[in-house]
């Protein structure tokens, strides 16, 4: 059964390691600085991270994001396709 939960300080290298592995440089979609120092960051920034765990293995990683800090390409272009609400 997969258990979700926010991420804390310890999960940073699981996630780090998760999101490297499906980077572009992998074969992946993701693009980004996905390092342990980053990740944890994004957690102690108090930015809402979700991890989901099957057992013992993390299955996933939600990121969330501000609008006003969007930085990445596909992120500009996304918000430029459709900005959505002042709540989105």
């Amino acid at each position: 059964m997969i258990h979700t939960r926010p991420a804390g300080p310890d999960d940073a290298a699981a996630i780090s390691a998760l999101l490297l592995a499906n980077a572009a440089g992998e074969g992946g979609a993701l693009l980004g600085d996905w390092s342990v120092a980053v990740v944890r960051g994004w957690i102690a920034s108090g930015a809402l991270v979700l991890v989901a765990h099957d057992g013992e293995r993390l299955a996933g990683v939600l990121l969330t994001e501000e609008t006003a800090q969007a930085s990445a390409p596909p992120v500009l272009a996304m918000l430029r396709a459709w900005p959505g609400g002042a709540d989105a």
